[in-house]
């Protein structure tokens, strides 16, 4: 884009957006609202002036602390032809491979951009079962314009979960769940064989404190406070570390990597876990008895 009133940038895509070529009722089949100003209508022609929609996201970046209302700019492959801001809409996610990030967004009338948008995705939205109303909705643009081709009729679900869409993450979202479930189960089996270990090596110690007046209470309490230290070094370097990964993968990710409900959720799951795999040998050092440990080579 070229920015009227704005210092031409040093790097180009600094100034570049994405956009979209839309009919009148795009905002409202696509539930988009509008923040200010107004969307589209059959007088954006090519006899009106040339308009555009802008994302708000847009409007923070290229006129921050300024009223983007009745601003122009221009495309910098159209010279002659000034675009003003009739209109801002509310920010929405477009999904790209490696990362559907919320980004500067413009919207265009159809009718005053044809050239070169011979490819078109008709849009409906339905209150009952989209694909119910297919052949219908078929059959009227095929009476309206017999030679138009038609494909790739789908419900958006349908056109979201494809290989193109959702599909790939979805995949690599189940793998990631059972590669966590099998690295949890691991990770408990593991801490349990070496409580379970450091409590078979320290049958004497137990039986002498025992003998020499520590309760079971107290024993049980000594393995699981010394069980509760090793699980929070842990999860303290696990979570450094989980940090330091969702930095460095971010940029390749369609979810935050920073939400906060995510790690105290995951943590609060591993400290439980960790910590239930401790109950058993605990338990089982609480429950030795003082002579026979003496007794023991």
């Amino acid at each position: 884009m070229v920015i009227d009133g704005a210092a031409a940038p040093a790097n180009p895509t600094d100034f570049g957006v994405g956009y979209n070529v839309v009919s009148p009722e795009y905002f409202q089949t696509m539930s988009i609202s509008l923040l200010r100003g107004r969307s589209f209508t059959v007088a954006d022609n090519e006899q009106g002036r040339n308009v555009a929609v802008i994302s708000e996201s847009m409007a923070r970046k290229y006129w921050p602390n300024l009223d983007p209302m009745g601003r122009t700019f221009r495309k910098a492959s159209e010279k002659d032809r000034k675009l003003e801001v009739v209109g801002i809409a509310r920010d929405a996610e477009f999904q790209l491979f490696g990362g559907g990030k919320t980004r500067p967004f413009l919207y265009l009338p159809y009718a005053q951009h044809v050239a070169g948008n011979s490819l078109m995705t008709f849009q409906l939205k339905t209150r009952g079962d989209p694909l119910a109303m297919a052949e219908t909705v078929e059959k009227s643009i095929h009476a309206l314009a017999p030679d138009l081709p038609l494909f790739q009729v789908q419900s958006m679900r349908q056109g979201l979960y494809t290989l193109n869409g959702l599909l790939l993450f979805q995949i690599g979202a189940s793998l990631a769940t059972i590669m966590g479930c099998l690295g949890l189960t691991l990770a408990v089996i593991g801490l349990y064989g070496v409580v379970s270990y450091a409590v078979s090596r320290r049958v004497h110690e137990i039986g002498l404190r025992m003998a020499l007046g520590a309760t079971r209470g107290n024993v049980f309490r000594m393995i699981y406070r010394q069980s509760v230290v090793v699980v929070a070094i842990g999860l303290c370097v696990g979570l450094a570390l989980a940090l330091a990964v969702a930095k460095a993968v971010g940029s390749f990710v369609v979810v935050s990597v920073w939400d906060p409900t995510t790690y105290a959720g995951v943590g609060t799951l591993l400290a439980f876990a960790a910590l239930g795999s401790c109950y058993l040998p605990a338990r089982r050092a609480m429950s030795i008895e003082p002579m026979a440990a003496l007794r023991e080579d």
